[in-house]
């Protein structure tokens, strides 16, 4: 992590942790992570690893200026490699959690990546709207 640098003006951080065991909330520090796609990994083994990563970048930059970007609803995300859309499984108490470490960081703009939630996902997996409801009532409740 940098330690002698300030970012330049108009340079912000972005937490995306891609990587994530999505079965955990962030802050537990012994949920493995995905081995999706055989990606080469930061040199953390657990979502708790990945929170180490985000406080040593915000003692570079500012939280205020900070945005997570997670994966909560990216069907491609959970696709990998497959023709056929896996479905997304919202778990409202992650989400939940997530928000609230993102928060508890001073972290202000958060927001999911969503792809391939589209015709061909509703053709195998029905109307996604209630767990968009779901979603958005959890970042109303933050």
């Amino acid at each position: 992590m940098p330690t002698q640098v300030k970012p330049a003006p108009g340079l912000s951080l972005e937490f995306a942790p891609i990587d994530r065991a999505d079965s955990g909330h962030l802050g537990q520090p012994f949920v493995r992570l995905s081995q999706r796609d055989n990606r080469p990994r930061p040199k953390a083994d657990s979502n708790g690893g990945l929170l180490d990563f985000l406080d040593a970048n915000l003692t570079v930059f500012p939280a205020f200026t900070a945005q997570a970007l997670e994966y909560w609803l990216g069907v491609s995300v959970f696709s990998v490699g497959s023709p056929t859309p896996h479905r997304v499984q919202l778990d409202t108490a992650v989400l939940k959690d997530d928000l609230s470490e993102s928060s508890r960081r001073g972290l202000r703009h958060i927001n999911t990546f969503t792809s391939q939630m589209n015709s061909k996902y509703r053709l195998h997996h029905s109307d996604p709207q209630s767990m968009l409801d779901a979603f958005g009532k959890s970042l109303a409740q933050r």
